[in-house]
């Protein structure tokens, strides 16, 4: 008898252990595919909040609490093991946690291109070094037309600075360091690449972005689909009181993303509405 209730024991225990592991697997189990499935779920609610931003063609200003860090690269949104496709024009760090700041633009060269979208979180410390006055209030401009909440992540400065991204205006940079050039036109000096005569929009892009080599190739392939499309409207106007031949050579030249060639394009859009010609755009 008491080698059976032994037994009787032994047995329990076995079973009690099986059981036990059972549901400690299940429970493990179970909360990986509810932390999986709330990474999807931010992906897809972050991608339809910037995706809603595009209703307005109004400069917006949005935040977003993220309860897990986002990490954010040229073509993918990623939580943990879950990626969704990007196929925005997003300049930011590469990892975003706790609030997200977000800072939407139309991006017009000189007609619509597509839309900006400037993220950062508030633990992202982004310094303009400057060391002169021209410098000085070029970095002060760039803060002022800044949204509130990221004024307070860009601070101008004489020095390099730690912990945080510093951009070098007309200043002694290194080979791998971010350096905005003010001469007769602005251009950036970024990952060892010259980025020449850009405009405002682009610089900001190159002061948030860890990856601003890659969307700007995103944004040379949206400008190209769509210079194409005006390119083709002139060429279905083109008539004898309305000739359009230098207006498409002009559109060609926007492709390389010089700003003054956006001049250009303006004022011929100005000459043909003095010649009562269909407008460029």
């Amino acid at each position: 008898m008491k080698s059976q209730a032994q037994f009787n024991w032994i047995f329990v225990i076995i079973a009690g252990a099986i059981i036990l592991t059972f549901f400690v697997s299940f429970a493990l189990k179970y909360k990986s595919l509810q932390d999986e499935k709330l990474s999807v779920e931010l992906l897809i609610n972050f991608d339809n909040a910037l995706t809603n931003l595009q209703s307005t063609t109004f400069t917006v200003f949005d935040t977003i609490e993220a309860p897990k860090e986002i990490e954010i690269t040229c073509s993918k949104f990623r939580i943990e093991n879950r990626e969704y496709d990007n196929d925005k024009l997003i300049f930011s760090p590469k990892n975003l946690k706790d609030k997200i700041y977000i800072y939407y633009r139309q991006f017009n060269f000189p007609f619509k291109i597509g839309n900006f979208y400037y993220i950062i979180s508030p633990g992202n410390k982004f310094f303009l070094v400057h060391n002169d006055q021209k410098s000085r209030e070029y970095a002060q401009a760039l803060i002022d037309d800044l949204p509130d909440k990221f004024k307070q992540n860009v601070l101008s400065v004489s020095s390099r600075q730690p912990n945080g991204k510093n951009v070098f205006i007309n200043s002694n940079a290194n080979a791998n360091d971010v350096n905005i050039i003010l001469q007769d036109k602005i251009s950036i000096y970024y990952n060892n690449k010259l980025y020449n005569d850009v405009n405002h929009e682009l610089v900001y892009g190159a002061i948030f972005s860890d990856d601003f080599d890659c969307v700007y190739n995103k944004l040379k392939q949206n400008i190209d689909d769509v210079i194409l499309s005006y390119q083709n409207k002139l060429i279905l106007l083109q008539g004898s009181n309305c000739n359009y031949a230098s207006s498409i050579q002009y559109l060609q030249n926007l492709k390389n993303l010089r700003y003054q060639d956006t001049k250009a394009v303006e004022e011929l859009n100005k000459e043909m509405s003095s010649r009562n010609c269909p407008l460029i755009y």
